[in-house]
């Protein structure tokens, strides 16, 4: 079985706002794989577009644009074999949205595959153990030896296993069934009858009551155990389900228990194909980040393949505050303003007048009146994310509001004004 063991572009890493590039390659099949580009593709169904070099000679027989995506399936003419490849992409390919953009002239990706397939056969050597470190090393590599050693750490193993399930169950945080019944009961705890609480649910209730004694934190966790973690605990759940597109440096900034900032930084190695990431790959960036920087929080995947993001704090002093961040087109812990009352074509057509108004401020005038348009709906204090490529770099990113003015034209048909941020930009 072969897998892609490293992967490099010529057009680097794309961040947000990027132009038309290559972002990831996943195999599908020994004789396939999927390339994703950042933007989708209006002809990258023309096989010819595409060739590959490596270790055997391959031709691309077969290209197919999957529909609505930003992914194009390459079938080769050979099955492909592990080594070196690389993939030269023609310039002629072009993104299928307005911006129209060519793919940078010379753009190849390299990537290695290595075959996982299991080497060798078993039993041939002995591992080392408590048993066999005492066996004569010429004996070590003996199939009969092997044989009888490892049948004889199994069975210490056995016995060492069922030792220790023994003594677990002598405590309530480690007992089970009716040895954690028993254990609560000496506690004055009895679990209650026909409700269908499990061990973990009424080992963390005993606990709680045991050792609060009936304190409010006590409540609290009784609270949790009966209604979930949602009625005791801030939190905050995306709005669209994974996987997600995450570009490097993308960032979140969260308020946790209105007091502890935290902002996340994506990193694109984090994720196997980051334009395709999955939940679990987000989950556990955020979880690491959220331990390095000693936040009292935690995010979790949830049934439906959405994120939910908790503070770890109990009670009302608990709350979790998206404040901005260039993720949040993507993730959408808070829903877009455009998605409630425009289309995103709107946004996508306007064209900007950008001022500075004073310093350290930045002024956005729609040079078009658009029906609906979502400025009407904006508040200070929310926050807009700037990612478009045709928007300076300097522009790009996530700003609090800090100024709205909007009326309505002359026949009542159309809103119209301009929207201050704070930001540093200085228009030349």
């Amino acid at each position: 079985m072969l897998s892609i063991a490293d992967f490099a572009s010529t057009s680097g890493v794309p961040g947000l706002g990027t132009d038309f590039l290559v972002a990831a390659v996943n195999l599908i099949d020994n004789q396939s794989l999927t390339v994703w580009f950042t933007r989708p593709v209006s002809n990258g169904a023309t096989a010819t577009n595409y060739t590959i070099s490596g270790p055997s000679t391959l031709s691309v027989a077969l290209a197919q644009y999957q529909t609505n995506t930003k992914a194009v399936n390459l079938y080769f003419s050979a099955p492909l074999v592990a080594g070196q490849w690389t993939i030269s992409f023609s310039h002629n390919l072009v993104s299928n949205d307005p911006d129209a953009l060519y793919l940078p002239t010379n753009t190849q990706v390299v990537f290695d595959l290595v075959d996982l397939s299991p080497q060798g056969t078993l039993g041939t050597n002995l591992v080392e153990g408590p048993v066999s470190k005492f066996i004569p090393k010429e004996f070590r590599n003996k199939t009969v030896w092997s044989a009888i050693v490892a049948a004889i750490e199994t069975g210490d193993d056995l016995v060492a296993t069922q030792a220790r399930l023994a003594f677990d169950q002598y405590f309530m945080s480690s007992a089970s069934g009716e040895y954690l019944n028993k254990r609560a009961g000496d506690k004055g705890v009895d679990r209650p009858e026909n409700l269908g609480i499990s061990d973990n649910v009424f080992r963390g209730l005993a606990i709680s009551l045991v050792n609060n004694k009936l304190t409010n934190d006590a409540f609290l966790s009784i609270l949790e155990t009966m209604y979930g973690s949602d009625a005791i605990r801030g939190c905050v759940e995306s709005a669209v389900p994974g996987p997600f597109e995450i570009f490097d440096q993308a960032d979140l900034d969260i308020l946790f228990d209105g007091q502890y900032v935290f902002h996340f930084v994506a990193n694109w190695v984090d994720y196997q194909n980051p334009l395709q990431a999955q939940p679990e790959e987000v989950v556990a960036a955020l979880n690491f980040a959220l331990d390095k920087q000693g936040i009292n929080a935690y995010a979790i995947v949830t049934n439906t393949n959405t994120i939910k993001i908790y503070s770890n704090t109990k009670g009302v002093r608990s709350s979790v505050t998206i404040t901005g961040g260039t993720l949040q087109p993507y993730l959408q812990f808070d829903t877009p303003i455009y998605g409630l009352y425009s289309s995103t074509d709107d946004i996508l057509q306007q064209q900007w007048t950008i001022t500075n108004p004073i310093p350290g401020t930045v002024r956005l005038t729609p040079n078009m009146a658009v029906y609906w348009f979502p400025i009407f709906y904006l508040r200070v204090g929310d926050y807009v994310t700037i990612i478009g490529s045709n928007f300076p770099t300097g522009l790009r990113g996530s700003w609090p509001i800090t100024n709205i003015v909007t009326s309505w034209n002359s026949t009542y048909s159309n809103v119209v004004g301009y929207v201050d941020i704070q930001c540093n930009y200085v228009v030349t």
